[in-house]
């Protein structure tokens, strides 16, 4: 859609007071990133909401990254400030260096990024689409999302979702966990396999371990009710995350995917079986200084995911995005329109409030109902009017087209 010069000024104007704050895999250590990460979340928008006053507010956190979207007042000034002041108290230094701030069009079309996987740390994942609807979810239950977030978060689930209707090949974290180990040994059948951890991404460890004849599956993490409910379902033995040190010595190959948060893994010896650590932070301690060559985390993993990168798929997404970018000036338009709107009825009603208190005093001191009904009508129709008024002239004084243009809407759609 195009848009000329006035329709551009009114969709800078929303534009203006749309931010991302950014701190992801591209411009900080996944160390940090993982001492972001909110348990939460609702209370978090609550509050950092009402410190920056804003309209509407999302939490994005994944594994990955942490992001801050806001729809921002006209009056604040400080937002910067705050989200900066946010971020380091999360993480418990200063990290100022380490945020990205994007504004405007460019903080929509890096949602939309995001939303498509062009921003993951493996090239199109699938995982970032529930992230980004989950992210919305829970800003709802917040009451911090209106028409602008919600609408943009929207559109993003839905780039994220029509970019992969014809996607092929590409594949997660966890699955490409699983084929460098595969790679390693030549094979995983006949394999003994322990996986720590019983979230998602252990989750699709273990579903994609299951296409190969292991030997053995051991599954660790923090409840032993939940490791074995999950054990027994995939013929595994379950145990608790105190045990793995003991274990390392009977399984092959270790796949941790737990936050390092809750669990770490001491190496201290040449002995170990390969360890593959896609947790953020990560669990395992005193990387490679034992020289075994048998530790390798998403750091160490880097090359063997940017392999998984099509480059005709990434093309046809950023076309993608650009038509959708497009596709939004109407909306923008029409955000444009209703927040002037809004103000306009506040101002109004303001006056009209006043315009009331006044004739109530009048009536009280025994004035003449007519008289003073009159007056109050009088008076607010031109206090309200105005500044309306004062803006059109001043405009059409200076020749402005569009302001003629109204003058014309007006004067042949107003009925005497």
């Amino acid at each position: 859609m195009a848009t000329n010069i006035d329709q551009n000024v009114l969709i800078d104007a929303v534009l203006s007071k749309i931010y991302c704050f950014s701190v992801n895999h591209k411009n900080a250590p996944l160390s940090l990133i993982g001492k972001l990460q909110v348990t939460d979340v609702e209370k978090e928008i609550h509050l950092l909401k009402e410190r920056l006053r804003a309209k509407e507010l999302v939490i994005l956190q994944t594994c990955n990254r942490f992001e801050v979207y806001c729809y921002v007042n006209d009056e604040n000034n400080d937002v910067k400030s705050i989200i900066k002041d946010y971020l380091t108290q999360l993480a418990g230094y200063n990290i100022e260096k380490y945020v990205n701030i994007i504004r405007g069009r460019e903080a929509i079309e890096h949602l939309f990024r995001v939303a498509a996987g062009l921003e993951s740390l493996v090239i199109g994942e699938w995982e970032i689409i529930d992230q980004v609807r989950e992210a919305l979810k829970i800003s709802g239950r917040a009451n911090s999302v209106g028409k602008v977030l919600s609408t943009i978060f929207k559109k993003a689930v839905s780039v994220g979702a029509s970019v992969r209707k014809n996607e092929k090949g590409m594949i997660g974290v966890p699955e490409i966990a699983v084929e460098f180990a595969n790679k390693f040994f030549g094979g995983l059948d006949g394999k003994r396999i322990m996986i720590v951890g019983t979230g998602k991404a252990a989750l699709a460890i273990i579903k994609t371990i299951n296409s190969f004849k292991i030997k053995r599956l051991i599954i660790a993490g923090r409840s032993i009710e939940k490791v074995n409910k999950l054990a027994m379902a995939n013929n595994g033995y379950g145990i608790l995350l105190a045990d793995v040190i003991g274990m390392l010595k009977d399984v092959d190959v270790v796949f941790i995917a737990i936050s390092g948060k809750y669990f770490t893994l001491q190496i201290d010896h040449d002995n170990i079986p390969l360890i593959i650590d896609i947790s953020i932070p990560s669990a395992v301690l005193q990387i490679d200084q034992t020289g075994s060559g048998k530790v390798f985390t998403l750091k160490t993993l880097e090359n063997q995911i940017q392999q998984n990168v099509d480059a005709h798929w990434i093309q046809s997404t950023e076309f993608i995005i650009k038509e959708t970018m497009i596709s939004l000036d109407k909306f923008l338009i029409k955000i444009a329109v209703d927040d002037f709107i809004s103000k306009l009825m506040t101002y109004i009603e303001n006056m009209r409030k006043d315009a009331v208190s006044y004739a109530l005093r009048k009536l009280k001191n025994g004035g003449d109902t007519e008289n003073i009904i009159d007056a109050m009508s009088r008076s607010l129709v031109k206090r309200s009017m105005q500044p309306i008024i004062e803006g059109i002239l001043s405009l059409a004084y200076k020749e402005d087209g569009s302001a003629l243009q109204l003058l014309k809407y007006l004067n042949n759609n107003i009925k005497n």
